[in-house]
């Protein structure tokens, strides 16, 4: 991981923590929420159609990106439209996008012990998302202001994760 990318995964972690900080802090810390989470999925998808068209055009797997890019960008604006329906729907669609998450981590985690690399991390990490997300799920009938503390305190989980993971030694290798 390269310098900038690191710097980038911590300001990253950042925005994380002060995004679960509004979330308990004010009553449309929902609407914040739903609006940071749509725009880097529009700005990922931006990213992933100009990775396309400046690279990956002819590339294996190439169109696979813009398929992604285009995905993303449709979900980034999907998301956006979500600010003015009730807190109870906004709570379930952001559990999904937790949920899912978590699954591809466990997924990564999986493939990564088949390639003999290290796998714990994303394994772990994977299971304790979707764990935390199925608590919120099962315990939001009963105490909706408990699950709006615990999705905030697994975001700032989720973003101490990104900062260790940034702040960790990497193997540099040179190619003479």
């Amino acid at each position: 991981m390269s310098g900038l990318r690191r710097i980038l995964h911590i300001f990253i972690a950042a925005l994380m923590i002060f995004g679960a900080y509004i979330m308990v802090a004010s009553n449309e810390g929902y609407a914040i929420i739903v609006l940071i989470l749509g725009i880097t999925f529009m700005v990922r998808g931006f990213a992933k159609i100009f990775f396309y068209i400046s690279m990956a055009r002819f590339a294996v797997g190439g169109k696979s990106i813009l398929i992604s890019g285009i995905f993303f960008l449709d979900i980034g604006a999907f998301t956006i439209t979500l600010s003015n329906i009730p807190k109870s729907f906004i709570m379930f669609y952001l559990l999904g996008v937790y949920f899912i998450s978590g699954g591809i981590l466990l997924l990564r985690g999986i493939e990564r012990k088949k390639v003999g690399a290290g796998w714990k991390f994303h394994l772990i990490r994977g299971l304790i998302n979707i764990g935390l997300a199925s608590t919120c799920f099962f315990t939001y009938t009963h105490f909706p202001l408990i699950v709006v503390w615990l999705f905030a305190a697994s975001i700032v989980y989720s973003a101490i994760m990104r900062i260790i993971n940034a702040l960790r030694k990497t193997a540099i290798i040179y190619v003479q």
